[in-house]
């Protein structure tokens, strides 16, 4: 692999401490106050920067880098480990101090169609990453999707909800309604709020712990017929129908 790597010509590693990569390597000697950076151009001209450092700071790292250049993971998807060699307890603080719990964090899972999967679940968590808040949201939008069985694109039909339940979210956001709104799917919001209600049974009856839901309204619709969305099946039944369903759910 090592003559490998070195004829392609893409690996570049760096150390950041006092002493070389090479003197390190030559004694196995690696200090716990020393990053290590390794860069991996990727076929699509993006590169993958590999870091081992203290928590801590990469955490702070993590903070200063502008998300329009990097696609910057949670802190709560890194590979951690904790130190198991005999050091003084504030030693091991003072290196890593969150090392053992950072993992323990709020699961936010963002349910919906377009607005979801297109929508506000990164800004969402770059509000709680700059609040320095303990929170993971992950995106479970499918564009297009209903929350009535009987239509075009069910959301019950799509993997998102089975994954968004087997990552058992502390939290649950919800955002359809709009694409129910539409001629072929549209007929009566009794149906709606039987379906969606059902649909948010499936979080608070059928998962431990049980979720907070919030069913968030559609927005208005400002020119009528955008994507075959009705403008006045959501201003005057899908806005309503939602809070209906909030409370036959609860």
């Amino acid at each position: 692999w090592g003559r490998a790597l070195a004829d392609l010509d893409f690996v570049e590693t760096y150390a950041i401490g006092m002493r070389s990569v090479d003197e390190r390597a030559a004694d196995m000697a690696f200090p716990l106050d020393t990053a290590y950076v390794q860069v991996f151009p990727l076929p699509s001209g993006a590169h993958r920067v590999m870091l081992t450092m203290p928590i801590t700071d990469i955490t702070a790292l993590l903070r200063d880098l502008p998300p329009d250049h990097f696609e910057l993971p949670h802190v709560s998807e890194m590979r951690t480990h904790a130190f198991r060699v005999p050091m003084p307890p504030a030693v091991v603080d003072r290196l890593s101090p969150a090392v053992e719990t950072h993992h323990l964090v709020v699961r936010v899972a963002c349910i919906g169609d377009s607005l979801t999967a297109c929508g506000y679940p990164k800004q969402l968590q770059a509000l709680f990453d700059r609040a320095e808040l303990r929170v993971v949201v992950r995106n479970f939008g499918v564009g297009g999707c209903t929350a009535q069985k009987f239509s075009d694109q069910p959301y019950w039909d799509e993997p998102k909800l089975e994954e968004a339940r087997n990552w058992r979210p502390h939290f649950v956001v919800s955002t359809l309604g709009s694409n129910d709104a539409k001629q072929q799917n549209w007929d009566k919001a009794e149906a709606f709020v039987e379906d969606y209600a059902a649909l948010c049974v499936e979080f608070l009856e059928r998962m431990a712990p049980r979720p907070v839901i919030f069913l968030v309204a559609p927005p208005p619709v400002y020119v009528d017929g955008a994507f075959d969305i009705q403008q006045g099946v959501v201003r005057d039944e899908v806005q309503g129908a939602v809070a209906r369903t909030a409370e036959r759910a609860a």
